[in-house]
């Protein structure tokens, strides 16, 4: 979604009422339609950046199956809870700092 796109609750009762689960279909498939279409429109030489936990595989499985090694996370959010990660992000965006980031699958596989 684009930053300006308006979400109304109605949006979101609608979002939560689908139960997130790699096997749901009705999950499943608009989330993968969506990163297909991502991938098209940044195309092959865009890193994608995942601010969520990389501690369930119902988000990371899919977004890995789209993009792969560039399914990058911050290398500081390793172990650290939704709160802590946005205080992060509030931090480093106030200071015009980037945080270093580790490619997904190497972060998986040395788990």
């Amino acid at each position: 979604m684009l930053p300006e796109t308006v979400v109304t609750l109605s949006d979101l009762l609608r979002i939560s009422a689908t139960p997130i689960d790699a096997k749901n279909s009705r999950y499943r498939l608009p989330l993968d339609s969506d990163l297909l279409r991502l991938q098209k429109e940044v195309g092959c030489d865009t890193d994608i950046i995942l601010l969520g936990s990389i501690a369930t595989s119902k988000y990371t499985t899919p977004i890995r199956e789209v993009f792969g090694e560039r399914l990058l996370f911050p290398r500081d959010f390793r172990g650290l809870g939704d709160m802590s990660r946005g205080s992060m992000l509030l931090k480093c965006c106030a200071q015009g700092f980037e945080l270093p980031y580790l490619p997904v699958e190497a972060l998986l596989q040395s788990a």
